[in-house]
């Protein structure tokens, strides 16, 4: 491992989940939600893909608390070899290596300012008393929440969850 891979990791774990997981069903909950939130024409023109029929929801809070233990926007950032497919990719992909498997977190292709910019998507609830579930773009060079008002109605290229 590199100085700069072990820096980054040495001696942590992921943060315990504090909430109970909520499986959720792609069908009947997140379908809908991604419809609702971002429109018909992603689902029109075929770019949306769940690999799973169902997946296992957290609160917002939880989430994030993940996001910034994964230190993914703590990584240099490098045009064309470590961009932002490589950040969404990485902070995706940090799930399924600890418990926190079965998260609904996955990535979204859409066009700002002309050019195509990945980031995550995930869907969460907003907090342990309120059951209703949410959607939310995550960028992953800052490890912050995007409105999702800033995609909405923007040409969207995929939408993919593992």
């Amino acid at each position: 491992m590199s100085d700069y891979w072990y820096k980054l990791y040495a001696g942590t774990r992921p943060p315990r989940r504090l909430f109970e997981l909520v499986t959720v069903d792609v069908a009947t909950e997140i379908y809908p939600l991604i419809q609702y939130t971002l429109g018909q024409t992603v689902f029109d023109q075929g770019n949306v893909k769940c690999l799973s029929g169902q997946y296992k929801a957290t609160t917002i809070d939880e989430l994030m608390r993940f996001v910034q233990w994964a230190r993914v926007h703590k990584l240099r950032y490098t045009p064309i070899f470590r961009d932002c497919p490589d950040f969404a990719l990485a902070l995706a992909g940090k799930f399924p290596q600890t418990d926190w498997y079965g998260s609904p977190v996955g990535m979204i292709n859409v066009m700002q300012g002309g050019q195509w910019h990945v980031m995550d998507i995930a869907f969460a609830y907003p907090n342990a008393e309120n059951q209703t579930l949410a959607l939310h773009i995550i960028e992953p060079q800052d490890g912050v929440i995007v409105p999702t008002a800033r995609v909405a109605g923007q040409p969207i290229d995929l939408i993919l969850m593992p």
